[in-house]
């Protein structure tokens, strides 16, 4: 199969994936927020933050390692399967025993007992994090997103049905360790590899070589990633961390979720090309198109109807999250626009990832502590402040290693954002002034969400008539064309 052909499959399976995951997670979530409370999931969120921080001590990068060398061996593969299982062990018995120290550190006792039960994800998730390589390397990307499909679902039923039983935030805590269970399984039966009881020593001096730096930025970038999180909880409490938790996952989620979905992809591909700049700034530039294409307009449509969408989806009791949610617009932005490591990391470059993360966590350690005096809208907009920092400096440096030119990656960004604000605008002046097409309010959101679609495929298909040249719309909005930017020297800007 050309590179080509692995990209399109690889991006398809995953697309399909994601979509079907989301639409479960928001299917599940409103449901689970109908039945429990702000608190149950700012606790759920509290816990999280430890599990996560120790989940990046658990793989050590290892499974990014496998997926990047250019030469594996099958010591290698046996070599980090006894270190993750290891590692599994080490964990669990070191989060158990600092279950009270962490609670007291948030201020939440009930976090300790929260925190124990969640334990048992690392002995699971040690079986698998080998075969989840495997099966990256070799584009199984169909396999993946069958796995990962159905482990959301049997882990969402999990949760409702334990919610609606009674179970408080224990149902939250059933759905996480339901998941990994079927993720582990699912990637042990489909990768069909089996460990030997052989460990080399060299094998672990090779794959530690890129690793190393790998899980460096796992670790700060979880700070990254809960720092906001812990000072919330920590200063505003458990109900203010439910509401900021929601905000932040909605508008950064579909940036997340697709630049995960890409990237998952393109990591092997660009690993693939690291020896070829001309087809790795190609692939580059059109994964920009394709994950904007996606990102933007979700983004900047969540914002324009958030007062409609999260009334309606959640309930009142969540209008709080909506100021704070706008506020994060920019941050959805940036977010959208950060598959700069994945072309880092193809090319082996992993303590560059390490050394910004670490300036970026030093810079919102600082934002946080001062906007958190201002509650959960100072914290917002302590984040926006760094922003700029923390997100364009990352990509410039980027950009330097591809020799990649500015405007040829604004160029493959603009036609997006420009249809994306365009909806934007018209969907928010319509609710602003009371527009009502429906009596029921989801009839009324779904509405909205339709327009917004016809409004954005309108104004981008229009951009893409005017600019196609010799090419086809759909060449063009795919961005293909976009190859042809080699032929021109590429400057460092």
């Amino acid at each position: 199969m050309s590179l080509t052909k692995k990209v399109i499959s690889g991006v398809s399976w995953s697309a399909v994936a994601q979509i079907g995951q989301r639409a479960t997670s928001l299917v599940v979530t409103a449901i689970l927020a109908r039945q429990l409370s702000p608190e149950d999931f700012g606790l759920i969120a509290l816990t999280l933050l430890a599990v996560n921080f120790f989940t990046y001590f658990h793989d050590m990068g290892l499974s990014s390692a496998l997926v990047q060398r250019a030469e594996l061996r099958e010591e290698h593969l046996t070599t980090a399967f006894w270190l993750n299982i290891g590692a599994g062990i080490i964990l669990a018995l070191i989060g158990v025993a600092l279950s009270r120290p962490i609670a007291m550190v948030f201020r939440e006792p009930r976090v300790a007992p929260l925190l124990k039960v969640l334990m048992v994800t690392f002995l699971i998730n040690g079986f698998g994090w080998v075969s989840y390589a495997l099966l990256q390397r070799k584009f199984k990307f169909r396999e993946i997103a069958i796995i990962e499909s159905g482990g959301n679902l049997v882990a969402g039923i999990t949760g409702i049905t334990l919610a609606l039983a009674g179970a408080g935030v224990w149902a939250l805590v059933a759905q996480q360790i339901a998941m990994s269970l079927m993720l582990t399984c699912g990637r042990l039966f489909t990768a069909r590899w089996s460990p030997r009881f052989r460990f080399s020593f060299q094998s672990a001096r090779e794959l530690f070589s890129f690793s190393l730096s790998a899980l460096g930025y796992f670790v700060v970038s979880h700070g990254v990633r809960s720092v906001d999180n812990a000072f919330v909880g920590a200063v505003l409490g458990a109900t203010a961390l439910g509401y900021y938790a929601l905000a932040y996952n909605l508008i950064l989620m579909p940036g997340m979720t697709i630049c995960v979905l890409i990237g998952r992809v393109m990591f092997p591909v660009l690993s693939s090309v690291q020896d070829d700049m001309v087809r790795f700034r190609q692939a580059y530039l059109r994964m920009a198109r394709t994950v904007t294409s996606a990102t933007f307009p979700l983004i900047i449509g969540l914002g324009s109807a958030a007062p409609l969408f999260v009334t309606t989806i959640y309930g009142e009791k969540w209008a709080a999250v909506v100021p704070v949610l706008r506020i994060l617009i920019v941050i959805g932005f940036f977010e959208a626009t950060g598959f700069w490591g994945v072309a880092v990391w193809a090319l082996g470059k992993t303590k560059i990832t390490f050394i910004l993360a670490l300036v970026s966590l030093i810079l919102m350690t600082v934002a946080f502590s001062i906007g958190v005096r201002w509650g959960l809208l100072g914290v917002a907009w302590a984040y926006v402040i760094i922003s700029p920092v923390i997100f364009i400096l990352p990509h410039m440096l980027a950009s330097r290693l591809m020799k990649l030119r500015l405007g040829d990656y604004l160029g493959a960004i603009a036609p997006p954002l420009f249809a994306s604000l365009v909806m934007g605008f018209i969907i928010a002046l319509s609710i602003e002034r009371g527009i009502q097409l429906f009596a029921s309010r989801w009839l009324n959101l779904l509405a909205y969400i339709t327009a917004g679609a016809c409004i954005y495929s309108t104004v981008l298909i229009g951009i893409a008539i005017v600019n196609k040249g010799e090419r086809g719309i759909i060449s063009w909005l795919m961005g293909r064309h976009l190859s042809e930017l080699e032929g021109q020297p590429q400057n460092v800007h």
